[in-house]
């Protein structure tokens, strides 16, 4: 039986997340209102308010203490930290086996 291999990590920090939480984010409004300008009236209208929830995301994500950045960073740790123990798990496993 083969020895699982190691996973490759990224360490995830709080700047990594809000870079990229930003890099989406001016995307999705760049994209958004290339689709309102090629849009019927109606269609426009409708996607104005999305236009406008993605500015205000992407201004909370350039604030230095942005809540919602503090709890993407929490919850990557929580994925990490799971990810962690059920690696440790694996091995033990392995090794009884």
């Amino acid at each position: 039986m083969a020895q699982p291999t190691q996973p490759d990590y990224k360490e995830v920090t709080k700047e990594s997340i809000r870079k990229a939480r930003i890099e989406e984010t001016e995307k999705s409004i760049k994209g958004t209102e290339l689709n309102i300008s090629k849009s019927t009236a109606d269609m426009a209208k409708s996607l104005k308010p999305l236009v406008e929830m993605l500015k205000n995301n992407l201004k909370e994500y350039k604030d230095e203490n942005s809540q919602m950045i503090e709890l993407m960073y929490q919850g990557e740790g929580g994925h990490f930290f799971l990810h962690l123990s059920l690696q440790h798990a694996d091995r033990h496993h392995y090794c009884t086996t």
